[in-house]
């Protein structure tokens, strides 16, 4: 694997972490809806209490605000760090790679 390709295989797993907040309340939102769905279909329930509606509105409101993540600042710091490194150690090896070529 070349260096670019794995320095841009570090910036994609650096993006996940950093977007950990919102894959999880992505999954929380789905979640809820397809059960709300089915108790709606299923047992006829519409009364927001029993279908989970409020917390599903919340989480949604959640996700449309990004309202979390300033709760996540120390994980975007350490991302920052972790991809500095990640660059760091791409020139390192860029630089090594070129001295070996021209030796």
């Amino acid at each position: 694997m070349s260096v670019v390709e794995s320095f841009r295989q570090h910036v994609t797993s650096v993006e996940k972490l950093m977007n950990f907040d919102r894959d999880v309340l992505e999954f929380a939102v789905s979640s809820l809806r397809e059960l709300k769905k089915k108790l709606t279909r299923h047992h006829k329930l519409d009364n927001p209490e029993l279908t989970a509606e409020r917390t599903l509105q919340i989480l949604e409101g959640i996700r449309e605000h990004d309202s979390l993540r300033s709760r996540y600042q120390t994980i975007f710091n350490q991302a920052l760090v972790l991809l500095v490194s990640y660059f760091g150690s791409s020139v390192h090896d860029m630089l090594r790679h070129n001295r070996g070529a021209r030796a």
